[in-house]
């Protein structure tokens, strides 16, 4: 697979373009250099050539300034332009950092500021003219602002199609016409620009020697695919969550052909079942320019009034027969959660979000750290089931937000038990924590042997204490159970229709934000009466010995970064 040569995507990196020391320019040449890489092609003769205010310079010979937004991913050795050239005029160049907008911008001290005469090849038409500054500039978002001196032309030339890649203004205006030029990169195979405003979750995926290149790079099932056996393509999803207003999605994904993608974006609502089941709030089908015909894309998705900030879910279609599969991350990342088929997946997508403007926090975790609330080696090494009678209750607090518990649940190979499960504050009591209403509830029916069952918060509950209350709701003599262990737990408490109970512990897992420490502490319980241990838990709560119990370190999902 050949290394793409423009116009990769990572984050966005506010650094300076030219350094306090390199305030003038070492050399002006009238043509382009090796390593000049330009944001677009150029106009085409006769169709329209130069930017808008041509006549009326025409008509007047008076200038406004004009200014270019542009992103470097790489260093550069130099700025290339191709400008309408009459006489000898002096143009101002001065450089400033990004910052918010362009007035924002321009209101802070330039990095670099230079003045000069161009030396011309073809006067009084267009001319490539190549700046080099003294040594290398490091990658950047910056805004470079033009003036000109007198009534002698420097006006810029337009691009052949539009560009995410530059960003251009008259006398401070923002206006809708492209700008041809670039910058001369020191390695022009490497990453050169970045789509202004793109940030990503993650660093892409690189390939790694001497393995299998498609599944160190793209989700699952290219191998599939590539094998001839995929004849339709999943749908695939992502759950984000933005600190700040964005106005489009960008992906990088393996392309071939001419593949038609729908793309829905919903505000996102306890789960992905729930969310899907509310209205989109984009709702477009797509035919992407693909730019490099089997091999990884850059594409972006511009939405026409942007979204403010909160946390979404974007469902992606491929409709065509060409395929469009996702990228990998290079590494694991809190700030996205990825579905294939509506199934979470455990692979990570490179991709971001178009940003209005620059915020603190751009991206805030969405996935949850999967806490064990018990001992794993008590587990593991004690492990039973118990079975659920009338009510048993889980006393625990948390050190950090969560939004979701979870416990595998065995059903001795019975299909047709049911259990409801309530989230309490706690209240200093058992009696007093469920005389309450309850913060969230679920009832699992026909529960399936082994099944993972979760109690799915709305919103992040808040560090503090609960408590769990899990009710047999099925006719008959089978009961549901969850999987724990014999004894007690430094991190929950148990309960037996009301009463404190000694004999075994569960196996609970909690859904917590990314935290130093996850573990509260227990409060005593006010006025609760003890179950004494029996030592064979015969009492009303059946343990039952089991022969599965997820409990060991590999079972909680892996720690994201």
């Amino acid at each position: 697979m050949r290394k793409r040569t423009v116009k990769a995507l990572s984050t966005v990196v506010l650094v300076c373009l030219l350094s306090a020391g390199c305030l003038g320019m070492l050399t002006v040449t009238a043509s382009p250099v090796s390593g000049t890489v330009t944001y677009a092609e150029k106009a085409d003769v006769p169709n329209d050539v130069y930017w808008p205010y041509f006549d009326a310079w025409n008509a007047d010979k008076e200038y406004q300034t004009f200014a270019i937004r542009f992103s470097a991913k790489s260093s550069f050795t130099g700025v290339y332009l191709m400008p309408y050239v009459e006489g000898t005029p002096t143009v101002g160049a001065a450089l400033y950092a990004w910052d918010t907008d362009y007035a924002t911008s321009v209101a802070g001290t330039a990095r670099a500021e230079v003045s000069f005469v161009p030396e011309l090849a073809n006067p009084n038409e267009r001319n490539d003219i190549a700046y080099h500054f003294d040594s290398a500039q490091a990658a950047g978002e910056y805004v470079a602002v033009f003036t000109v001196q007198g009534t002698q032309a420097f006006i810029p030339t337009k691009a052949k199609r539009d560009t995410s890649m530059a960003e251009c203004y008259v006398a401070g205006n923002l206006i809708d016409v492209d700008f041809y030029g670039g910058l001369i990169f020191e390695d022009a195979s490497a990453d050169t620009f970045n789509p202004l405003g793109i940030v990503t979750w993650a660093d892409k995926a690189n390939q790694i020697d001497g393995s299998n290149a498609n599944a160190d790079l793209f989700w699952p099932y290219f191998d599939t695919w590539n094998a001839g056996n995929q004849q339709s393509w999943p749908d695939f999803a992502i759950h984000f969550s933005a600190g700040a207003p964005f106005t489009g999605l960008y992906l990088a994904s393996y392309a071939e052909g001419s593949p038609e993608i729908s793309v829905k974006l919903y505000a996102w609502s306890k789960d992905y079942e729930t969310t899907v089941k509310g209205s989109a709030q984009v709702a477009a089908t797509i035919q992407p320019e693909i730019q490099y015909n089997g091999d990884r894309n850059d594409l972006s998705f511009p939405l026409s009034d942007g979204l403010p900030a909160g946390e979404y879910l974007a469902v992606f279609t491929v409709k065509s027969a060409s395929p469009l599969i996702p990228t990998k991350t290079k590494a694991a990342s809190a700030y996205v959660e990825c579905y294939m088929d509506a199934n979470p997946i455990d692979v990570d997508f490179f991709g971001g979000l178009i940003f209005a403007g620059n915020a603190d926090d751009l991206y805030l975790p969405v996935e949850k750290e999967t806490v064990p609330f018990f001992e794993t080696s008590k587990a593991a090494e004690n492990e039973t089931a118990i079975a659920i009678g009338d009510e048993y209750g889980i006393q625990f607090a948390t050190a950090a937000p969560f939004n979701k518990l979870s416990m595998v649940c065995p059903t001795w190979t019975k299909t047709d038990t049911s259990m409801s499960w309530s989230l309490y504050q706690w209240a200093g009591s058992y009696e007093d924590s469920v005389a309450q209403p309850a913060i969230a509830a679920v009832e699992h029916l026909n529960i399936a042997d082994g099944a993972t069952l979760t109690l799915n918060l709305e919103q992040d509950a808040a560090a503090g204490e609960y408590l769990l209350v899990i009710k047999k709701i099925s006719e008959g003599a089978d009961s549901p159970g969850i999987y724990g262990f014999t004894g007690t737990s430094e991190y929950t408490r148990s309960y037996v229709n009301g009463e404190i109970y000694y004999d075994a512990s569960p196996c609970l897992y909690v859904h917590c934000a990314p935290a130093e420490n996850y573990y509260g502490k227990i409060s005593v319980s006010n006025g609760t009466t003890e179950i004494p241990s029996t030592g064979d838990g015969s009492i009303s709560l059946a343990i039952l010995a089991a022969a599965v119990c997820l409990t060991s370190a590999a079972a909680v999902r892996r720690k994201r970064a």
